[in-house]
């Protein structure tokens, strides 16, 4: 990108690190995934700069953010987006979110709904597998998965980079520098989203009144959402349409970078014409 100012909001003493190319554009908020920053979105965001103001957030317990004891469920990371939004002045945003940034910017169109002009959900974690889980399952889980990410942060970031080329044989050779520096980075806090039960995802996209757009891909490569989770979707979410990138697995924009590139410029400049 030609600039990429940076700067942090504060939203109940969590200060929220943002990136953001600016100009008088509309604006367009990138939601990473986790254990990402808002800086592994890599390619995607150069795409948009000449007609955006394009906004990357690094998530609380991710990249420079702050790192809270708690507060990791849906609605304060929401809240988070909700506070930049304002500290900016940011008029109606798109969001794109990633994984958990997918669920951050349904949570946030929902519960926002003035804030937002349309959202790009890239295979969501839908269902969730712990929807009905037992506390004791909840926090074995949160458990398995911070002592494996305490393990990966204390890789060398070479050997990380290394692991990660060995497990993600598709990406472009650009996405392994940033996406390693994020795992150094990241807290083991974060494994606390695994302890409290999140809103049904159907509750959020009920609520939802903006247009979407959700990027599926194939579950048997790591694909979230099923054809049958679309459809419900679809049913309980007017305004959404689904599109299915084959030959991808849950990282679409790194798996199939042009499919989704593609993907998301057809919806988005369709918005534009519609304003």
């Amino acid at each position: 990108m030609r600039k990429l100012m940076y700067g942090s909001v504060m939203n109940q003493g969590v200060r929220i690190q943002y990136y953001r190319t600016g100009d008088e554009k509309p604006a367009l908020i990138f939601l990473h995934g986790r254990g990402d920053s808002g800086l592994c979105w890599n390619r995607l965001p150069l795409v948009f700069e000449p007609e955006y103001d394009v906004v990357l957030i690094d998530a609380r317990g991710h990249g420079l953010s702050d790192a809270p004891e708690s507060g990791y469920g849906q609605e304060e990371m929401a809240g988070d987006v909700a506070a930049v939004v304002q500290e900016l002045a940011l008029n109606k945003p798109a969001v794109i979110g990633h994984s958990m940034g997918a669920e951050t910017a349904a949570t946030f169109a929902a519960l926002y709904p003035h804030m937002v002009s349309a959202v790009v959900l890239e295979d969501p974690p839908w269902p969730d597998r712990l929807q009905n889980a037992t506390s004791a399952e909840r926090e074995a889980a949160a458990e398995q998965f911070r002592q494996e990410l305490v393990k990966v942060k204390a890789m060398p970031l070479e050997q990380i980079i290394a692991l990660g080329k060995e497990e993600n044989p598709t990406w472009d050779e650009s996405e392994f520098l940033q996406w390693g520096k994020a795992l150094k980075l990241v807290s083991p806090l974060i494994a606390q989203r695994y302890l409290n039960p999140r809103m049904p995802w159907q509750e959020v996209v009920s609520k939802i009144q903006c247009d979407g757009l959700m990027l599926i891909a194939d579950t048997e490569k790591g694909g979230m959402v099923s054809a049958e989770t679309a459809e419900e979707a679809k049913r309980l979410w007017r305004n959404l349409e689904v599109e299915y990138i084959a030959g991808s697995g849950h990282s679409i924009h790194r798996e199939q970078y042009m499919a989704a590139r593609d993907a998301i410029k057809r919806f988005l400049r369709k918005q534009r014409r519609r304003f």
